[in-house]
């Protein structure tokens, strides 16, 4: 599963590290054979550790975009197409200004006041993913 199913296998370890279960048991079922698949996965320290520094990056604001054009096919299937290519219709809120970022306390502190966030901010600007690199 680790190689067939990366996807899989990756969730698997976050719902893992977040619950601190050292076993999963993972089934999947093959539609065109009518074959189930089953297999026991074992928690990986380095598999999670990888997997949050992944997402420590993307929450201190370094998500980019993984495409130069949108006509990309990986971006032509995304559900969050809009978010990288369109122009955002969003309301004035600290969740989604790119001068937010979360505390642990589950409040948002603005970095350009240096203060928790208070809705609406004349400072509001729409968070916005980078260009690819």
């Amino acid at each position: 599963m680790r190689s067939s199913h990366r996807h899989y296998y990756r969730q698997m370890q976050m719902l893992m590290a977040m619950f601190r279960i050292e076993k999963s048991f993972f089934i999947a079922y093959n539609k065109n054979t009518s074959e189930y698949w089953a297999e026991v996965v074992e928690f990986d320290q380095s598999e999670w550790d990888w997997l949050y520094t992944r997402m420590q990056y993307v929450i201190d604001g370094g998500g980019n975009r993984i495409a130069e054009d949108q006509a990309d096919w990986r971006c032509r299937g995304c559900f969050k197409r809009s978010v990288c290519w369109e122009e955002p219709k969003v309301e004035p809120k600290c969740t989604f200004c790119e001068h937010a970022m979360p505390r642990s306390s589950g409040e948002w502190e603005c970095s350009k006041h240096d203060t928790v966030c208070k809705d609406p901010c004349d400072d509001f600007a729409v968070f916005r993913p980078t260009k690819k690199e």
